[in-house]
């Protein structure tokens, strides 16, 4: 059984992998940013508080 912390980086990934669709196809972190969901917005600052962490 899975930990709610790696379901939540799992699922986090998959939002990213979809994020980083969008930067493929504009380049510009800002605009993919406002195009993302409010669901990827708000787990963007997390995900990012996780990378730096270690």
């Amino acid at each position: 059984m899975m930990t709610t912390e790696t379901f939540l980086m799992t699922k986090l990934l998959r939002e990213l992998k979809q994020m980083n669709d969008f930067l493929a196809v504009e380049q510009t972190r800002g605009l993919a940013l406002m195009k993302a969901t409010p669901l990827q917005r708000m787990m963007w600052p997390v995900f990012c508080n996780q990378l730096f962490k270690s």
